[in-house]
């Protein structure tokens, strides 16, 4: 978990002081597991930051940037608009022989 999923967690767990970590630990994998694979940990956890700590997306520091910036080759991004739509989920044979799926969301952001 990378250090600003950690402070999250603290955060989320000092405006919940009954909630043990380790039943957060199971909501973010739970919320993973909900999103088939699109939410990374640090996805989750900002979810459930919103959800049950109340802090907006300025408190968990997402950056303010539009998404037209958002460049190919980049190795982490977290991009946060409205979702628009979501295309059924398809699945497909990868060139190895596993079965790929693949769904697609449009977003805006403003």
């Amino acid at each position: 978990m990378t250090e600003s999923s950690e402070n999250l967690l603290n955060h989320i767990l000092a405006k919940n002081p009954g909630m043990p970590r380790e039943e957060l630990l199971t909501l973010i994998e739970q919320k993973k597991q909900e999103s088939h694979g699109l939410l990374s940990d640090e996805g989750a956890t900002r979810l459930l930051a919103q959800q049950l700590a109340g802090l907006s997306g300025e408190a968990v520091n997402i950056s303010d940037q539009r998404i037209s910036s958002v460049q190919a080759g980049l190795s982490d991004a977290t991009i946060s608009g409205e979702i628009l739509s979501i295309s059924q989920l398809r699945e497909f044979q990868r060139s190895d022989g596993s079965v790929g799926k693949l769904v697609r969301v449009k977003l805006t952001d403003g």
